[in-house]
């Protein structure tokens, strides 16, 4: 939370933090001369606390000033709500959503995945006891799945087994928490991965339906899919607004969570990556406007205006 609102001071607006103490000290001397005309000794008392009237408008400026790290919207005709926020994932309640490799490698040691990607933080962050928790729950997860070998020539380390892009694995983490790690990339002979947006776009609506046969309703926290080291060619705001579009498109098709959170990392963030205000409008308008069907036309300019901007 902290270093989401140290993230937010990047785009903090002195002229606008002065505005809004100004607005906040005229409507305090439009209800202290209100009240002084009724009660003409209000004004002796309210004196010598000047102090204190300075900081009330500096502290209302300040609330209306603050850049906003947070904005949602809910799927118009439906009660799922759509929330893109600035924070760790790991601080927010409920099923995580994780990109994966088609090979679903798991191993941090030998570096075929980063310590520091959300994958490796399952166990890192010891929502998997282990390394060797996280497999034996894909192995669980995938059985039946259709799949293939690869050679040891074309993968010569780790796992062989592969899925198709889009493949979901439902495992098990500490305290009933349940992730879903999707297939979005392909580990080359080099332990690099690979993803595309047309990969992306072919895994999100089977991610949505695996869920939607499989989950029980819960609310689901998802990074920007492909963001990291997939290495899609498309900017992360690019990404978010694909996974938005996908996910309200299917919700139109049948309902099969409450909420989605997309998590914004605040790194990412604070190097300007997002706009928040935008993505904002974006959101609102897609939620409102977007047609019915998952394989539907997106709906509308990114930036189009509108009157309300959902952002809190």
């Amino acid at each position: 939370m902290l270093l989401s609102q140290l993230a937010a001071l990047r785009y903090f607006s002195f002229g606008k933090f002065v505005g809004a103490i100004l607005q906040g000290l005229g409507v305090l001397w439009l209800v202290l001369e209100i009240d002084a005309y009724f009660w003409p000794t209000t004004t002796d008392v309210v004196r010598p606390l000047w102090w204190l009237f300075l900081g009330a408008g500096a502290v209302f400026g300040l609330s209306r000033a603050w850049p906003r790290t947070q904005a949602s919207a809910k799927v118009s005709g439906t009660d799922v709500g759509v929330t893109i926020r600035v924070g760790d994932i790991f601080t927010q309640p409920g099923s995580l959503i994780v990109g994966a490799n088609t090979t679903f490698d798991t191993s941090i040691e030998d570096g075929t995945i980063s310590d520091k990607s959300i994958q490796g933080q399952l166990v890192t962050r010891k929502l998997c006891n282990s390394v060797e928790h996280l497999d034996r729950e894909i192995e669980s997860a995938l059985r039946g799945e259709q799949s293939e070998e690869r050679s040891p020539a074309d993968k010569p380390y780790g796992k062989r087994r592969s899925y198709p892009i889009g493949t979901v694995a439902r495992v098990q983490c500490n305290g009933g928490r349940h992730a879903y790690l999707v297939a979005i990339a392909i580990l080359n002979t080099n332990r690099v991965a690979q993803g595309s947006r047309e990969g992306l776009l072919d895994a999100l609506p089977r991610l949505w339906e695996h869920i939607r046969t499989r989950g029980s309703l819960e609310p689901l926290v998802a990074p920007v899919l492909a963001s990291g080291s997939a290495r899609v060619q498309m900017p992360r705001a690019g990404l978010l607004r694909e996974i938005v579009r996908s996910f309200v498109a299917a919700n139109r098709a049948g309902k099969f969570c409450d909420e989605l959170t997309i998590m914004l990392s605040p790194g990412d963030f604070l190097k300007g990556l997002y706009d928040l205000k935008e993505l904002a409008r974006f959101l609102a308008y897609e939620c409102e406007y977007s047609p019915v069907g998952v394989d539907a036309p997106a709906a509308g300019p990114v930036g189009t205006s509108l009157d309300r901007e959902p952002v809190r």
